[in-house]
């Protein structure tokens, strides 16, 4: 995954590395939905209520991904030269 963020990003940074193996275990862990869950709102329409086209239950516990928000931020004076890092 490093790879993948030097090339996301444009520069190696440890601290965002580590906040995205808290993604990857969490948000992207592929235990019950391939890619994630979904937003209803991208959800494909339906009157059908027995529909299955949108996942919206969540692989994993929202608390666990607290630890990677406190990474991104913690990263994010590094990486503020990223058009592909969002910081706040």
């Amino acid at each position: 995954m490093p790879a993948y963020l030097r090339n996301r990003y444009g520069q190696p940074n440890a601290i965002a590395d580590a906040a995205w193996e808290v993604l990857n275990k969490t948000v992207f862990n592929g235990k019950v939905i391939r890619d994630g869950a979904e937003s209803i709102i991208a959800g494909r329409l339906t009157l059908d209520s027995a529909t299955v086209w949108t996942k919206i239950r969540l692989n994993y516990n929202p608390k666990d991904l607290l630890p990677a928000w406190k990474l991104m931020v913690e990263a994010s004076d590094a990486m503020k030269n990223s058009c592909f890092f969002i910081s706040f």
